[in-house]
């Protein structure tokens, strides 16, 4: 079975579907909350509370050149700056990133740098 992926307009992401239908749709990068991993898989988040799976990687989507703005929490997730509702210091050293849709996703040591020029532009 061949998986041609997607294809990235300028303020959309055209997903091919595993689904038997195999149907192209469109979706508004502003209505991508989140992009998670699920090994060689991508599950993209929405806001309607839907999820749309795409047969590409997730460094696929971070590398590509639409999604720039999305930012590399750890391993699993690209989220969009624009729903992340609070970055809290929990327990020790672990800092977590709340979502409007209420998940919660731990950053990783490595990416906390990351999250420095978001502080100023989230409510903590």
């Amino acid at each position: 079975m061949v998986f041609p992926g997607l294809h990235y307009r300028s303020n959309f992401v055209t997903n091919k579907l595993i689904k038997p239908a195999m149907k192209k749709i469109p979706i508004p990068l502003n209505e991508i909350i989140f992009l998670k991993a699920d090994s060689n898989y991508t599950e993209f988040h929405l806001l309607n509370g839907k999820k749309q799976l795409s047969p590409r990687t997730l460094k696929h989507h971070e590398n590509s050149q639409s999604m720039r703005h999305f930012v590399r929490v750890n391993k699993s997730f690209l989220l969009n700056p624009s729903y992340i509702d609070s970055i809290n210091r929990a327990r020790s050293a672990a800092v977590m990133v709340r979502l409007v849709d209420g998940t919660e996703v731990v950053v990783s040591r490595r990416r906390h740098d990351v999250l420095n020029g978001l502080k100023d532009q989230v409510s903590c």
